[in-house]
């Protein structure tokens, strides 16, 4: 009997007989149904994330202020160089937390409704945050829904306090595009997500800077983001949990919410 030749693949090579066979066992195993799955964050890591504490499960030697992370598979990108996204939904939260004084994490996920806030006791303090009863935090948190090309995944990019100018730029700037006299869906342009450094008598951080791209030039990817687009519309799209340090800075009292 003829030895049986064993091939060696290389990690993270894809083995040829699977790409022979994809076709037929393609997604098998697998859910793509709404109550099954979030999409993960892409988030930028602070001198406060997990990724920078050598005691944390979180830590990644190769991680520093700045970069940008997806919080699913902790994959990293360079902040200055940044990356390619398009996006295709929007959605405004209030996110309740505990203060940070008082241990921080997250409580729940509340609808924006400023009617809401105040039924619920909501009252600024004297850093005009809204602040309830029980003395957790109602933060004004704004979810850009993108497509990122280079891993071929959507995520979410979650924004609160000081992040909401950068993302409310670029929503001036994505309502500025016309196609024949009507505006251009979000999805009809790319845009380069990066970070730049800030700093406030807070603290220093850093923060969101958009950069616009390019057309959407391949009709498949549009296609493809215009499915996303009404999918996030009809609300089968989940938002997880956020990442703790998604508050990049103590809000400046420019949040917009008039409670």
């Amino acid at each position: 009997m003829a030895k049986t030749e064993i091939k060696k693949v290389e990690p993270g090579q894809v083995p040829a007989f699977m790409q022979e066979s994809i076709g037929e066992v393609a997604g098998m195993g697998n859910s793509t149904s709404a109550s099954d799955n979030t999409l993960p964050f892409l988030a930028i890591i602070q001198k406060g994330s997990p990724q920078l504490d050598r005691q944390k499960p979180e830590y990644i030697p190769e991680a520093k202020e700045g970069m940008l992370i997806d919080t699913a598979t902790s994959d990293i990108w360079d902040g200055d160089e940044g990356l390619e996204v398009i996006p295709f939904a929007y959605q405004k939260n209030f996110v309740e937390w505990v203060p940070r004084e008082d241990g921080g994490g997250y409580v729940a996920t509340h609808p924006f409704d400023l009617d809401l806030a105040r039924k619920m006791g909501g009252k600024r303090d004297d850093k005009q945050r809204v602040i309830l009863p029980s003395g957790n935090q109602l933060v004004e948190t704004a979810y850009t829904f993108v497509f990122v090309p280079s891993v071929m995944a959507p995520m979410i990019i979650g924004a609160s306090s000081t992040a909401l100018r950068p993302m409310r730029d670029w929503m001036s700037k994505r309502n500025r595009v016309y196609v024949g006299g009507k505006q251009a869906p979000a999805f009809a342009r790319s845009y380069l997500a990066k970070t730049v450094y800030n700093s406030n008598d807070a603290g220093s951080w850093y923060n969101w800077k958009i950069a616009d791209v390019d057309w959407v030039q391949d009709p498949e990817l549009f296609q493809q983001m215009l499915n996303m687009a009404k999918s996030a519309a009809a609300g089968e799209m989940q938002i997880g949990r956020p990442p703790e340090d998604l508050d990049s800075a103590d809000s400046d009292g420019d949040d917009g919410i008039p409670v």
